[in-house]
């Protein structure tokens, strides 16, 4: 039963990516345009959106564990639900290779919350809040025809609460799927 459950989600899965892939290469920066897949922002890492509110402007959102602190704590720390949302600023496009593949960046800035549920080592749980800004510089790399987008992103970022911390270097990378 469970292999045959798994077989209708892939199938399900397959259909409804095939009714989302445009019969034309549509760009991936257009208005309306939604995408969906996983990366990494501003204390949240796990699910990721973005929106296209129009070609110049859009809405990025990460939901799911937790996370962040400089490259070199990224993933080290997953003990709770983090969420955030960035403005990004659509920059001119810098290579593009007909409607089969499009390099372009983007610049914004960023907030991301967090609900930290670590044990004190002592059996008492503890809930901190968390509460960061970030600049936000990405490299996309988008394929029309798929239509999917891999975005490399510098995020250096400033933790306000529980305490005040700026990390310089910090890297995050989104990996999505457009609607």
């Amino acid at each position: 039963m469970h292999t045959l459950t798994r077989t209708f989600a892939a199938l399900a899965l397959l259909g409804a990516l095939s009714l989302a892939t445009p019969s034309h290469a549509e760009p991936i920066r257009t208005t309306g345009r939604f995408g969906l897949g996983l990366g990494s922002g501003t204390i949240a890492n796990g699910l990721s959106a973005k929106y296209f509110m129009n070609q110049s402007n859009a809405l990025q959102f990460n939901l799911g564990e937790f996370g962040g602190g400089g490259v070199d704590r990224r993933w080290k720390h997953f003990a709770g639900f983090g969420f955030g949302v960035d403005y990004l600023y659509e920059m001119p496009t810098l290579v593009r290779a007909g409607n089969a593949f499009e390099l372009a960046w983007n610049i914004g800035a960023g907030v991301g919350v967090g609900i930290d549920d670590q044990d004190d080592g002592h059996g008492h749980g503890a809930d901190h809040f968390a509460l960061a800004a970030a600049f936000v510089l990405g490299l996309e790399f988008n394929f029309i025809p798929v239509p999917i987008d891999l975005v490399l992103e510098f995020r250096p970022g400033l933790l306000i609460v529980p305490r005040v911390d700026f990390d310089a270097v910090d890297f995050t990378a989104q990996l999505r799927f457009y609607f």
